[in-house]
């Protein structure tokens, strides 16, 4: 067989390949999970030991655990990422806010929001820090498993969305 034969069989073969299949559609997130008021679609997060959801635009950052969806998510200008354990805060730079002593907003140079909540039938501590305009978010369980979300937002809208995000956060049924 010359080459433009051979050519022409192989460009045949691969025609005849059949089509990759498309890569699974993410999960929908439980109704029940979704916070009221939160229009569009939410994807489902498979996590260790728990599910949470995410707005279905954001999408997934790094290296998924074994068994587990990926463990950072982004969108809307703000990260997500979950882990198990005790949370332990991210080793950060030192941040420099400059505030004028006449600054009328309160809370200007920064404030520290704790509260805590029954989440996913657990309770939940959560935390929204703010220093200037950038937020750090979070939400930590130790029972029935030592899990927690945490993530960083550029404003106060994205920080209540982020907020949301751990509000879904489900345990597995025993």
């Amino acid at each position: 067989m010359n080459r433009f034969g051979l050519a022409a069989v192989l460009l045949l073969a691969g025609c005849a390949a059949p089509p990759s299949a498309p890569a699974p559609a993410p999960a929908p997130c439980p109704a029940d999970a979704v916070p009221a008021g939160r229009e569009g679609a939410w994807r489902l997060v498979r996590a260790e030991g728990f599910t949470f959801c995410v707005p279905a635009r954001w999408r997934p950052a790094g290296r998924p655990p074994a068994g587990s969806d990926a463990a950072s998510w982004s969108g809307d200008g703000a990260t997500v990422t979950w882990g198990t354990g005790a949370y332990r805060a991210p080793g950060r730079g030192v941040v420099t806010v400059e505030v004028r002593a006449d600054d009328p907003r309160p809370g200007a140079s920064g404030e520290m929001r704790r509260f805590s909540e029954s989440i996913g039938g657990a309770s939940a501590d959560l935390w929204d820090d703010r220093v200037g305009e950038r937020h750090f978010t979070g939400a930590q369980w130790t029972r029935p498993r030592a899990v927690h979300l945490s993530g960083e937002a550029r404003d106060a809208r994205v920080a209540a969305l982020q907020l949301d995000v751990y509000r879904t956060v489900r345990f597995p049924r025993r």
